[in-house]
């Protein structure tokens, strides 16, 4: 029987978490951010962080894609009634708030029990169009309905849950040509998580519909 190679794996994982404690207490290294030690190294939670950006802009790529050729196949279908290029700016700018559910599963987080990269984050989500009454509403109340009340009466302080996957920008987006697009992704709220209301949502006139946005902190 070898004893040294026996003894070699303990001896590199004893090391590392030694020289984890070490960097945690003399240069104030967050420990949590190591989601697995073995005789590999370190692998740590940007990894899955990275992973999942990288996942999310392809999805968006490709949901813009998706939406670019559903107006297409309108035009081509019936030429006598060209959609116009308000219709073209809201299929694409809706298209790009929601990311597809097999890319949502990935912003969850191994490290943080299940809760998603994003958890206690603050930041700016669509959560519908608004005109006398909601279209495409996000947001549905701790009871269970979706939510009725006009924009104006959503107050800071509410909770709601999210009925889709939605894109969390670190900004309000701008009325300009770059909209949602100038507006920092800082990940997804995967359908069904719970969020806070930190400001009275903003509308913004996109001539096709005003688009109202929350600015939240995620919950779960």
């Amino acid at each position: 029987m070898n004893w040294n190679e026996l003894l070699k794996y303990p001896i590199i994982v004893g090391s590392i978490l030694i020289a984890l404690i070490g960097a945690k207490y003399l240069l104030d290294f967050d420990i949590s951010r190591a989601t697995k030690i073995g005789t590999g190294g370190i692998e740590f939670s940007e990894q899955q962080e990275r992973t999942s950006e990288a996942t999310e802009e392809l999805d968006r790529q490709l949901k813009e894609a998706i939406a670019r050729i559903a107006i297409l196949e309108k035009r081509l279908d019936n030429p006598t009634n060209q959609i116009n290029e308000n219709e073209r700016r809201q299929i694409l700018e809706e298209a790009a708030q929601e990311v597809s559910p097999a890319v949502a599963k990935l912003s969850k987080s191994a490290e943080k029990g299940g809760k998603s990269l994003v958890y206690n984050v603050s930041g700016y989500i669509w959560i519908g169009n608004f005109k006398d009454k909601w279209q495409k509403p996000v947001l549905i109340g701790l009871d269970g309905q979706i939510i009725q009340k006009s924009p104006d009466s959503i107050n800071p302080g509410e909770q709601y849950t999210t009925r889709g996957n939605m894109v969390i920008r670190e900004q309000l987006p701008q009325d300009n040509k770059d909209y949602y697009k100038g507006s920092r992704s800082l990940g997804t709220i995967p359908v069904g998580t719970r969020v806070r209301i930190e400001e009275i949502p903003e509308g913004i006139d996109r001539e096709f519909a005003v688009q109202y946005w929350a600015k939240v902190v995620v919950l779960e």
